[in-house]
């Protein structure tokens, strides 16, 4: 998919451990989980998305 290394490995667990999200603020790493999204399992977002997001459901 083109993460690196590490970056894969965290999704990886994240996916596994069936998470809703995987925060982060590496800006390589959210632009091109955007561009994966359709294949991944866990919804890539910052902090402040998800805060926003948290809101939204309520």
């Amino acid at each position: 998919m083109g993460f690196g290394p590490l970056d894969a490995l965290h999704l990886a667990f994240a996916e596994k451990a069936e998470a809703r999200w995987f925060v982060t603020t590496d800006d390589k790493l959210l632009k091109k989980a955007r561009e994966q999204r359709d294949a991944m399992q866990v919804e890539v977002v910052t902090p402040d998305q998800l805060t926003v997001d948290e809101e939204n459901d309520e």
